[in-house]
């Protein structure tokens, strides 16, 4: 019977610990790209470049890393929820760098203006007709 005792109270601080676990897990926020280092820093015409020739290629080189993407603003979008998407390019490409910015850093991007050229983090997640980086920060 104290054998049975033991068994429960460790259960139940196991079950207790885990729990504790999971909900930390489960309520974990996104780590702040701009206190991270790039894995990749890297041009937008080269990059959109590298997307364009062999996506495949592209994928293994800058999926899912952090890019610092340098280029000039072709345009600033704000949605209707208020989150800006800057896209890094020229005129003259047909894609560009999508760059969702991450909404702890959204106020840096009312302050851009389309030309000036600028170093964007952000994580890769693929090619559609853009090059999409998400959890964006303007490098200062």
């Amino acid at each position: 019977m104290k054998n049975l005792k033991y068994v429960l109270f460790a259960l139940l601080v196991v079950g207790l610990l885990g729990g504790w676990y999971a909900y930390s897990e489960y309520n974990r926020k996104p780590k702040d790209l701009s206190e991270l280092k790039a894995d990749v820093e890297i041009d937008a015409a080269v990059l959109i470049g590298a997307y364009s020739n062999d996506e495949n290629a592209a994928n293994q080189l800058y999926l899912n890393k952090k890019l610092a993407v340098k280029g000039k603003i072709a345009s600033i979008q704000k949605d209707d929820k208020g989150l800006y998407t800057i896209s890094l390019g020229t005129d003259v490409d047909i894609s560009s760098v999508s760059c969702e910015m991450d909404l702890r850093h959204n106020e840096d991007a009312a302050n851009l203006q389309v030309g000036n050229e600028l170093v964007m983090k952000g994580i890769c997640t693929g090619y559609l007709t853009d090059v999409v980086l998400n959890m964006c920060v303007v490098q200062k």
